[in-house]
């Protein structure tokens, strides 16, 4: 058994002794069902269904780009609602490898794949990141407002930095980048009604995603509050006023051009 302290979590030197701990397990575990067994046979142990609520989940979106695309679609939801059912429904990559003819994928907002790399990984996994995507999403400042205020991004200056990497690494990977709201809501005063659901526990006592118990702790124990990211659906003239820091041709491109030819 590992223990895991977690008043002491995210230091990096104890989360790599943690690591090492569970890797040093599972190895036991390896050599005692197979003492023959290489690091390289490692890579063909297959994932059972059971177990994929546990590993690391990105959004994506998809987009029909037919009836053919649309059944393709029905077929993957069904599957993520009855065979990979974790705490959520969960697409394994593969299956949407295998349906994709009819399918445009997207990288999604800043829970997905491409922008996680763009802030936790090297260049060199943003560029295997942007590949498997036909666009690639960008987003106004202020739906990332929530990473500044948990302190997971430093600054909007470095969050900028993020996403000029995006897109200098979609660019060369002849990617399409569009700027996308996702949305959440269609007014910006429907948004109270967004800040009641984030802030309400779910079935089973799971908080919401942007309600981690670290956010909830700080409001209780040191009475620091935050607004919600501002998700409403943005008009043209608005998409395009959050990405004139780019420049105006390039926010033409990616709230307009681009948009369209999808």
């Amino acid at each position: 058994e590992i223990i895991y302290d977690t008043k002491s979590a995210h230091r990096a030197d104890y989360d790599a002794e943690v690591l090492a701990n569970c890797w040093m397990s599972l190895r036991t575990s390896f050599i005692k069902k197979d003492p023959n067994i290489m690091h390289k046979d490692l890579e063909k142990l297959e994932i059972p269904n059971s177990s994929l609520k546990y590993l690391r989940s990105s959004h994506v979106v998809l987009i029909a780009k037919n009836h053919e695309g649309l059944k393709d679609l029905y077929k993957i939801i069904s599957y993520a609602h009855c065979d990979t059912m974790g705490s959520q429904p969960l697409v394994p990559r593969h299956l949407i490898s295998e349906y994709r003819k009819n399918l445009f994928v997207g990288s999604a907002c800043f829970n997905g794949e491409v922008f996680y790399s763009s802030t936790n990984r090297s260049m060199k996994k943003l560029h295997e990141a942007v590949k498997f995507y036909d666009y690639i999403e960008i987003q106004p400042l202020e739906n990332y407002s929530y990473l500044i205020n948990m302190n997971e991004i430093p600054s909007e200056k470095m969050l900028k930095q993020y996403i000029k990497d995006i897109i200098s690494v979609a660019e060369m990977e002849n990617k399409l980048i569009c700027a996308t709201g996702d949305c959440h809501y269609l007014n910006p005063e429907d948004k109270i009604y967004r800040d009641v659901y984030i802030s309400n526990q779910a079935v089973g006592g799971v908080n919401h995603p942007l309600m981690p118990f670290s956010r909830s702790n700080r409001q209780v124990e040191d009475n620091y509050f935050f607004e919600n990211p501002d998700q409403h659906f943005r008009s043209t003239d608005a998409m395009l006023d959050c990405f004139r820091w780019l420049g105006e041709e390039q926010a033409y491109e990616y709230v307009i051009k681009n948009t369209n030819i999808i």
